[in-house]
This record gives C-alpha cells, sequence and structure tokens, in this order.
C-alpha cells in the first residue's frame, strides 16, 4: 500500500485550559519508528463573563424601590462589576 507522504495530526485542547505540553508524534513503517517532538503552546485568554437572565420586572407606581437579583460569573477569575443604565431616567435614574 503506498501512503501519501503529507499526512496531518489534529489535536482539540481541553477548553479553558492554557499552557504547553511537550508532543512525541510516532511514525512507523511496521518495522522501524522514528519519533519527533514539539511544544504545543494553548495561549490564555480573557473570556468575557456570564450574567443570569432576568425577567422584566413590574413595580406599581409609589411602591418602594426593587431587588434584581442576579447571578455573574467569571471562569477567568477576574473581579466584575455591575453597572444599570435606564432608557428613561425620569422613570428609573441610573444613579
Amino acid at each position: 500500500m503506498i501512503c501519501p507522504p503529507y499526512r496531518h495530526w489534529s489535536k482539540t485542547h481541553i477548553h479553558d485550559a492554557f499552557g504547553d505540553s511537550h508532543i512525541q508524534l510516532f511514525v512507523s513503517d511496521g518495522t522501524h519508528t522514528i519519533v519527533d517532538d514539539f511544544i504545543f503552546y494553548v495561549l490564555p485568554v480573557n473570556d468575557p463573563p456570564v450574567i443570569s437572565s432576568i425577567d422584566d420586572l413590574w413595580l406599581r407606581e409609589d411602591t418602594d424601590s426593587e431587588t434584581v437579583f442576579l447571578t455573574t460569573f467569571d471562569v477567568d477569575s477576574n473581579r466584575l462589576s455591575v453597572m444599570a443604565v435606564s432608557s428613561d431616567e425620569n422613570i428609573i435614574p441610573s444613579k
């Protein structure tokens, strides 16, 4: 059997993992085996934070304020800040 001389090797790294790994590739014709090696580098990226889904809120006029409960998460363990901006400052001021 004649094999084409150009081959490829592909590997997907583990999600949200980064660093470097020493890779060895072995090629054999059934009698002889050769090995080549290289370093596989996976660079870190700053993933975006995640916020929980928030349902629309209903509040009667002249009622006290409403608390919005939410969950935030950052896979990179970055410190998160939360800011709210109102589309109508006459109803809900942003500050």
